[in-house]
């Protein structure tokens, strides 16, 4: 059994070596382990002056290449898309630097930016107000192009199919129930007195400006633009439906943002771009929304033009609410669909035309810093070693 002079010399012990110790740390052991810890804090201390040093002096050197990179960007760049339309499509969180910075880049390698578009928060929104906005949005756009779109389809998928006739290259059938005259259903609507005869009618109305304009014929506005501009029929044909894809792209912006679904600015003619930059959103994680159906849009999209998606991601970022990562994860999208992951840097807004002139040519790769990136910048053309 333990009694009381157990504890006594047991608290003793301890009094006895806390008074040894310090007796020693006072005495014999006190230059030794001062100067073994002034030498430890004198070593870290300079080991982080390093570290500083080396920081800084790597800081300067990225930020100097940078500035080379953003100095001989627009040289690099030079005529690379020359003649090429190209329009460009922001989604909710872009950054609207990296917007203007990529527009400034285009327009430096001889890109025409015919349209720039800033989609709403409604364009996706499940909230009951953005859903009408975007079944209103539809039915008028259905009573537009009735004969072009695709029976049964959901307002969604309306739209979708739109934006891609307003932002790329429009089929040559689209118009046949807006009103211009130029579609499919023309035939129909002009030879209602006698179907049989509409194609010499049209032939006569063609060879005779001054024609009766009920016949089946051309619009008389163009035959009016004909007899003007003294033009030759491959010419005028070609800025015919140029004249009118740009009118039906105009059409199809103007119902979308009446509805409250997105903004555009235009300064060239619609639906004929080549290709089509999307600029995805800053995408944090947890932050951004759901990407499923901006992948849907773009795969629309892709279904008629060279489709660029740009951004500034991040591996921690999660693959649902990751543009990027989505479209590489996606197995139809990443055979068809090019994209940036370090758009932010002069380095992946440098790759902007490169790529873009790359998928308009038809070939497709992925750019950029995480490891679903296939390199991390484009092959150069020959041309432009």
């Amino acid at each position: 059994m333990i009694d009381f002079r157990y504890h006594l010399v047991s608290i003793a012990s301890i009094f006895l070596a806390l008074a040894v110790g310090i007796v020693l740390g006072a005495g014999p052991l006190k230059g030794t382990i001062g100067d073994t810890l002034t030498s430890e804090v004198t070593r870290l201390r300079d080991d982080a002056n390093a570290l500083r040093a080396d920081l800084s002096a790597a800081e300067a050197r990225a930020a100097a290449h940078e500035e080379l990179i953003t100095e001989l960007g627009p040289r690099a760049v030079s005529g690379l898309l020359s003649g090429e339309s190209v329009s460009m499509l922001a989604l909710p969180g872009a950054s609207d630097q990296v917007v203007e910075e990529t527009r400034a880049l285009l327009l430096q390698a001889g890109a025409s930016v015919s349209t720039q578009v800033r989609l709403e928060p409604t364009f996706t929104s499940v909230d009951p107000p953005a859903e009408a906005d975007r079944r209103e949005a539809a039915a008028q756009l259905r009573e537009a192009f009735a004969s072009n779109l695709p029976i049964g389809a959901s307002a969604e998928e309306v739209i979708s199919v739109a934006m891609g006739w307003a932002m790329t290259t429009q089929p040559d059938s689209l118009g046949a129930s807006d009103g211009t005259g130029d579609g499919p259903g023309d035939s129909t609507e002009g030879g209602t007195d006698d179907p049989g005869d509409s194609s010499t009618d049209a032939a006569t109305t063609s060879a005779t400006p001054g024609a009766d304009g009920d016949d089946d014929g051309p619009d008389p506005q163009a035959t009016e633009q004909e007899s003007s501009d003294n033009l030759t029929p491959g010419v005028d044909t070609d800025r015919l439906f140029d004249a009118r894809a740009d009118e039906r792209g105009r059409q199809i912006l103007d119902i979308l943002e009446s509805n409250g679904l997105l903004a555009h600015s235009s300064d060239g003619l619609l639906g004929s771009s080549g290709g089509v930059v999307v600029i995805a959103p800053e995408a944090d994680e947890g932050a951004a929304p759901d990407v499923t159906q901006w992948a849907e849009l773009i795969g629309s999209l892709a279904e008629a033009s060279a489709v660029t998606v740009v951004g500034e991601v991040g591996e921690e970022v999660l693959l649902e609410t990751n543009l990027i990562a989505t479209v590489r994860d996606d197995g139809a999208l990443s055979g068809r669909v090019s994209t940036i992951d370090n758009v932010a840097g002069p380095i992946g807004r440098l790759a902007v035309p490169f790529v873009v002139a790359a998928g308009i040519s038809g070939e497709v790769g992925h750019f950029g810093v995480l490891d679903s990136a296939a390199d991390r910048f484009p092959a150069v053309p020959a041309a432009e070693r």
